[in-house]
């Protein structure tokens, strides 16, 4: 037998191992229920409880809100912006996307809304009373869309209600 005769065989062989290892490289994102990978996801990016992005996000607001009803200067209303800019722009980067499509449509609107009005109250510290009104309005849109994500995230963590088929039976004769 001669080796040029192999060589396909041979190539469909490596072929089909790296393949196989490659599927193993995806990991457990694309697996299991829709609860399951959005536990895995969760954990993965601290979105729920206590430190988690959604708690993150509306202590960086209330800080915003905070340091302006005290009438804190410029450069203390900005670096309470700046802070928030900040970790929604990590968040919009580094925890996107969500195993879910429409979560992570309503998180990257979420961040970015975030951002936007974290740039607006960088901006407007100090300057434009009109402006730090708008970047207001903003987050608390912002806000209330993380808390629909969180949410939407607590129902996606609760299993699928198991379904059951019936089968009609007949009898004969009857």
């Amino acid at each position: 037998m001669r080796f040029s005769n192999l060589r396909p065989l041979l190539r469909t062989g490596i072929l089909c191992v790296l393949a196989l290892v490659l599927a193993g490289c995806a990991g457990p994102a694309g697996t299991g229920t829709m609860a399951q990978r959005i536990s895995a996801w969760n954990s993965g990016v601290s979105f729920l409880g206590s430190g988690g992005q959604v708690q993150t996000l509306i202590t960086d607001d209330n800080r915003i809100s905070d340091t302006v009803a005290v009438k804190a200067s410029p450069t203390a209303i900005q670096t309470a912006c700046a802070v928030l800019e900040d970790d929604a722009e990590q968040f919009n980067t580094s925890d996107l996307p969500s195993p879910d499509n429409q979560l992570t449509d309503l998180l990257s609107d979420a961040f970015d809304h975030e951002g936007s009005a974290a740039g607006m109250c960088y901006q407007a510290a100090g300057k434009s009373p009109t402006e730090m009104a708008r970047s207001a309005a903003l987050r608390a849109e912002a806000i209330s869309e993380l808390k629909t994500a969180e949410s939407e995230v607590k129902d996606l963590l609760l299993p699928s209600p198991a379904t059951t088929t019936t089968v009609a039976t007949t009898v004969p004769g009857t």
